[in-house]
């Protein structure tokens, strides 16, 4: 629960500009993630999203302290650069009129090193951005525009911010951040309050926490994989055990130099680019980084054991969908561990290889992608699939007498509406066909009443007499198979 928010944020500091290739052919990726934690009130989940994400909040605050301090300062130098250029179009004005006492035309290199000084002045009154709660899109890709680097949005609840999409006039903002995710791509909004804003890099972090009730909610209101919104939090944590309760090992001390070691390890990723590790290309220009034969040989050796995994059929297509973006997700946890390696090291001068990926960092990718797949096969219910759980509900009321042989299946539905287990039709007609592949139950269907043309056919529950012991070798197993 600390561990990958930690994660997140190092992907965070670290620029879009460092990207790394799985293989020749693949697309470069940068470290931008996106990662929640998934739990019940009280498990400190917020206290774990704030260590995680300290070391952008510490960057941001910096910057907006660096500004604050120079303010004054940026601001005269912007009204001295904006008093020149007026100077000088008043100037052009005059001397295009005719006037006869305009002073000389002023030429196009001063104009234009008049109009860049004032541009760089106002740039200069921006403070970096590293982190963002609640903008809109187009608030977003104004930030995203003057900070090429990247941001990350960290929400303490993520359902406000997921349910932001669905307001009234944001729908393309799902759309946007869809987008944004790949960190790979540019974009450009056209509307009117705004004019034209071009993005030539848009790449987006994301951070934040959720509990199981509104996120059972969320999948269970989309169909099949869905639009891939949920799919890409990757750095996705829903724990299932916790340790001892240890009251004098929570109040140990952190070592200050500990603590302070460790901000500043992770300050110096703000430093690495692909210039200062030595990733270009032979004419010039930031290259993306690659692996070392060992750190390729490990990635190879994963990609085939990964691929088998997502072309199993018998899986789910939402978690599919899910495992399918883990190669993506393995770059830029190797990067990440990769940058901080190299930060270890004391920089790109004392680490052997610092344009390329060792072994060790992708060994600690693979161990992380597999414990994450974990966590993915639970967000997507493999193993404890809707119509599944459905079904063990209506064996637990046909356990308490609830549910009777011989009921109409409209019976059954209200009893278990009245007893807060509402099963919409759907619901209940899919958990039915489980316990009829399973022998528990049968489905009568008898014609109208009276004959009826175009009158609905009566659905009767038939119980098998055993479907008592099918429930308790169920309960034993955790799970109801066929």
């Amino acid at each position: 629960m600390v561990a990958a928010p930690v994660l997140v944020g190092a992907g965070g500091l670290l620029t879009a500009s460092l990207r790394l290739r799985n293989a020749p052919n693949a697309p470069a990726v940068p470290a931008n993630l996106w990662g929640a934690i998934c739990g019940p009130p009280s498990i400190k989940k917020s206290h774990a999203l704030a260590l995680g994400a300290d070391p952008l909040t510490r960057a941001q605050r910096a910057e907006f302290e660096r500004l604050d301090a120079q303010r004054s300062e940026l601001e005269t130098a912007r009204v001295k650069a904006a008093a020149r250029l007026d100077a000088l179009e008043g100037q052009l004005k005059r001397a295009l009129a005719g006037s006869k006492d305009a002073p000389p035309l002023p030429g196009d290199d001063e104009l234009t090193e008049a109009r860049e000084e004032l541009l760089a002045a106002e740039a200069a009154l921006r403070p970096a951005r590293y982190v963002v709660n609640d903008p809109t899109a187009e608030k977003l890709g104004e930030i995203l525009r003057d900070n090429p680097q990247g941001v990350t949005v960290i929400r303490d609840e993520l359902t406000g911010w997921l349910a932001g999409f669905e307001r009234a006039g944001r729908e393309q903002e799902r759309a946007f951040y869809l987008e944004a995710a790949n960190g790979t791509g540019s974009y450009t909004f056209d509307r009117l309050a705004r004019g034209t804003v071009h993005i030539p890099l848009m790449c987006v972090g994301v951070l934040g926490g959720i509990q199981p009730g509104p996120l059972a909610d969320l999948i269970d209101a989309q169909r099949g994989a869905g639009d891939g919104l949920l799919q890409r939090f990757q750095v996705f944590v829903w724990p299932d055990l916790f340790p001892d309760f240890d009251q004098a090992a929570q109040r140990e001390p952190v070592p200050p130099e500990l603590r302070e070691g460790a901000a500043a390890l992770l300050g110096e990723l703000l430093t690495l680019t692909p210039e200062a590790l030595g990733s270009t290309f032979p004419g010039g220009g930031a290259a993306p980084l690659t692996y070392t034969p060992d750190g390729q040989a490990a990635y190879d050796a994963w990609e085939r054991e990964h691929a088998a995994a997502v072309r199993d059929m018998t899986r789910g297509e939402a978690y599919r969908a899910h495992l399918g973006k883990q190669p993506g997700t393995f770059a830029r946890l190797a990067l990440i561990f990769h940058a901080l390696e190299v930060a270890a090291a004391g920089g790109p001068a004392q680490h052997p290889h610092p344009a390329q990926v060792g072994e060790e960092s992708a060994a600690l990718a693979w161990a992380w992608c597999d414990s994450l797949t974990a966590h993915a096969r639970k967000l997507w219910r493999e193993g404890r699939r809707r119509d599944v759980m459905d079904a063990r509900a209506v064996l637990r009321f046909i356990e308490r007498g609830r549910v009777c042989d011989g009921q109409k299946v409209a019976e059954v539905r209200r009893a278990l509406s009245d007893a807060r287990e509402a099963l919409t039709g759907p619901r209940l007609e899919a958990a039915l066909r489980v316990l009829e592949d399973c022998g528990a139950v049968r489905v009568e269907v008898s014609p109208p009443p009276g004959g009826k043309a175009g009158g609905r056919p009566v659905k009767t529950l038939r119980v098998h007499p055993d479907a008592l012991a099918a429930l308790d070798g169920a309960e034993a197993d955790g799970e109801v198979s066929a």
